[in-house]
């Protein structure tokens, strides 16, 4: 039986070394099926201000710059497990809804690496894109949301679809109310449910 603390993220992944240029990422252990939910945010990720951000000793703010996301209200997330080693990348195989969870766009098979769109939320300084996507954008920018919230839409809509499709082990550690409630209580209940859109800032994030 899975534990409360392996369903966070879901449990058939693992932590990888990519390459010494990248670092570590996060890489499919068995076949996940297209629409399982792949990481939830959960009561264990650290969630901290901008200036408690800015209060933090240098080696502890800069592993929060590095490795958090920034969500609705301006904060930022620190994922408390190895979701927070999920590369970028411009067609990932994941998709964001709002910042509350990620979901397999695609049928996921042993060795494929879970990346996800930071474009989203994550992106604070202009920096340059090595993901080699065929529709890599070259360089992620805090303004991409204007030119590419129609796209981020139609690929949550069709997500959320397969997702009422498909056992959900990592719902076992949703939120039952704040942020993002409605959203996961859709999916137990296997419910349709119109999503926020992404062209009113960052929906149904936690």
């Amino acid at each position: 039986m899975l534990s409360w603390f392996s369903i966070v993220i879901h449990p058939d992944t693992c932590l990888r070394l990519v390459d010494e240029s990248t670092g570590y990422g996060v890489f499919a252990t068995r076949p996940i099926a297209r629409g399982t939910v792949v990481w939830l945010h959960d009561e264990l990720d650290q969630v901290l201000s901008p200036a408690a951000v800015a209060s933090l000793p240098a080696a502890l703010r800069g592993q929060a710059e590095r490795y958090g996301y920034v969500n609705a209200n301006g904060d930022v997330v620190l994922c408390w497990d190895h979701a927070r080693y999920m590369n970028h990348s411009c067609e990932p195989t994941t998709t964001s809804i709002g910042t509350l969870m990620e979901i397999a766009r695609r049928d996921l098979e042993v060795g494929d690496e879970l990346t996800c769109e930071y474009g989203l939320a994550h992106v604070i300084e202009r920096f340059a894109c090595l993901c080699g996507a065929p529709r890599c954008r070259g360089t992620l920018e805090s303004t991409d949301l204007p030119a590419l919230w129609q796209r981020w839409d139609a690929e949550a809509a069709e997500a959320f679809a397969w997702a009422l499709k498909v056992a959900q082990p990592v719902l076992a550690a949703r939120r039952l109310d704040g942020p993002g409630a409605l959203i996961t209580r859709a999916l137990v209940e296997h419910r349709h449910l119109e999503l926020p859109s992404w062209a009113d800032g960052v929906p149904g994030g936690a």
